[in-house]
C-alpha cells in the first residue's frame, strides 16, 4: 500500500518511531511531541502522535484512540452549495395552503428539530417560495416525510408550478385530511408532522420559521415494525442532484 507516494504497511499500523522516516520525507517539520500543521490554499493537514492505520480505501485514517494523518480540505463558507455535504438535511415535502384553499407542496431540507414538549422545528425557506407566502397568510403547514420510492416525484416538485387547485394531483400525489390543520397530508409519504408557526427569523431573503407540531402520524406499518427505519427509509439531501438513505437502524 501506498500514502503520496511511500509504502506504508497495510496490516495493524506503525508505531510512529518506525515511520519516523515517512514522515521526514512528507512533513518536515513533524513533531512527535504534538500536532503538527502544515497548510497550503485549500489544504489543511494534521499530524497526531500515534500510529497509521489504512482504511479500505488504501487512505490512511485514523487508529484511534492514538491518531494518524488527517488531511482537510476547506470548504468554502460564502458558497451556498459545497462539493461535500457534511450535514445533510432531511427532506421533506411542505404542504401549505394559500387564501383560496389551494394545495401546494414544495421539498425542503433545511428543517430540525429545536425542542421537545411541546415538539418544535425549524424550517429554512427563501421568502418569495409559496411555502412562505402561505405560511405568513394562514401560518399551518404540514411536514410530510417520504420515502426513497418517491425520490423522482420528490425531486420534481423542486420545479415551481403557478397556483392551482389541482397541484397535488398535478404532480402524482394523493392527499387526505391533517388531524389539526387544514393543509392536507400526501399518502405517498409515511410519516406526518403538523404544525403552526409561531415565530420567524429573517436573514436576507432566507427565513427560518420556528413551527409548534400540534399533530404527528405515521404509517402502521412504520410504527408496528421492529426497525422502522426499514420501512420508513428516509432521504437526505447532499447535494442538487444526490440523495441519502437510512436504509435500517443500528443500536450501540
Amino acid at each position: 500500500m501506498f500514502y503520496y507516494g511511500y509504502p506504508v504497511s497495510s496490516t495493524t499500523g506503525l508505531p510512529m518511531e518506525k515511520l519516523k522516516d515517512f514522515t521526514d520525507k512528507v512533513f518536515p517539520l513533524l513533531d512527535e511531541r504534538s500536532c503538527t500543521l502544515y497548510k497550503s490554499e485549500r489544504r489543511t493537514r494534521y499530524t497526531l502522535n500515534g500510529t497509521f492505520a489504512l482504511g479500505a480505501s488504501g487512505c490512511a485514517r485514523r487508529a484511534r484512540p492514538e491518531g494518524c494523518w488527517m488531511n482537510k480540505i476547506d470548504l468554502d463558507v460564502a458558497s451556498r452549495h459545497w462539493a461535500v455535504n457534511p450535514l445533510a438535511g432531511p427532506v421533506v415535502l411542505v404542504t401549505t395552503v394559500n387564501a383560496h384553499g389551494w394545495v401546494n407542496i414544495a421539498p425542503k431540507s433545511w428543517v430540525s428539530f429545536v425542542s421537545g414538549n411541546p415538539f418544535r422545528l425549524v424550517l429554512g425557506c427563501h421568502r418569495e417560495h409559496h411555502t412562505a407566502i402561505n405560511l405568513f397568510a394562514n401560518g399551518e403547514c404540514v411536514l410530510n416525510l417520504p420515502s426513497d420510492d418517491t425520490v423522482q416525484k420528490v425531486w420534481n416538485a423542486q420545479t415551481p408550478l403557478p397556483p392551482a387547485p389541482d397541484e397535488p394531483q398535478a404532480r402524482g400525489f394523493a392527499t387526505i385530511p391533517a388531524m389539526k390543520v387544514k393543509p392536507p397530508r400526501l399518502v405517498e409519504c409515511r410519516a406526518h408532522m403538523e404544525c403552526l408557526m409561531e415565530n420567524v427569523l429573517t436573514f436576507g431573503d432566507e427565513l427560518a420559521f420556528i413551527l409548534k407540531v400540534t399533530a404527528a402520524s405515521v404509517d402502521e406499518s412504520v410504527f408496528d415494525a421492529d426497525d422502522p427505519m426499514v420501512d420508513l427509509r428516509p432521504m437526505f439531501y447532499v447535494s442538487p442532484s444526490t440523495f441519502g438513505v437510512i436504509e435500517r437502524g443500528r443500536r450501540v
